[in-house]
């Protein structure tokens, strides 16, 4: 990770809000959502109608995800 050593430093010690999750939360929340974006990216490449357009679009919103 980039930014993983950074956490130790000002993030650990910021003032956060009430309803801020804690760190443990992030690595399943993630690992949930890329799944769901695989599954999604699956069905669109499955139906050959959404074969142009739709996946265009959803290659550009997973490359500016990875940004």
């Amino acid at each position: 990770m980039l930014t993983s050593h950074y956490i130790d430093g000002w993030y650990a010690t910021a003032h956060k809000v009430l309803w801020n999750s804690p760190n443990f939360v992030f690595a399943p929340v993630w690992t949930l959502l890329y799944i769901v974006i695989g599954i999604a990216g699956w069905k669109l490449w499955q139906n050959s109608a959404t074969t142009g357009n739709l996946m265009t679009l959803y290659w550009v919103q997973l490359v500016l995800n990875a940004v």
